[in-house]
């Protein structure tokens, strides 16, 4: 895994397929899956990244959360509606 990075950095692993995480461990990735504290946010689904609308316009977690979401959402091919994530066991094993 990489060192600490920028949270900008942590979501160019992610969209690499690299695992990183940010410099406090808030942010992280496996290169396939990414997550804010320990909730899964974004994951990869063939050669998609899917991310988890976890925003005010959504359902709001945190706003540490949002803020990972909005940074993760340049790298997401897809940003769907979490309910929508959870329901269809995206970033399970």
């Amino acid at each position: 895994m990489k060192n600490r990075l920028l949270n900008s950095q942590v979501v160019e692993c992610w969209s690499s397929g690299v695992a990183g995480q940010s410099y406090n461990t808030n942010l992280r990735t496996d290169g396939n899956r990414l997550w804010s504290y320990n909730l899964l946010i974004g994951a990869t689904v063939g050669n998609e990244k899917v991310l988890a609308n976890y925003t005010a316009a959504a359902e709001f977690e945190s706003q540490t959360t949002s803020c990972h979401v909005g940074n993760a959402r340049l790298a997401a091919s897809e940003v769907v509606h979490p309910e929508f994530f959870r329901m269809s066991g995206f970033g399970r094993s």
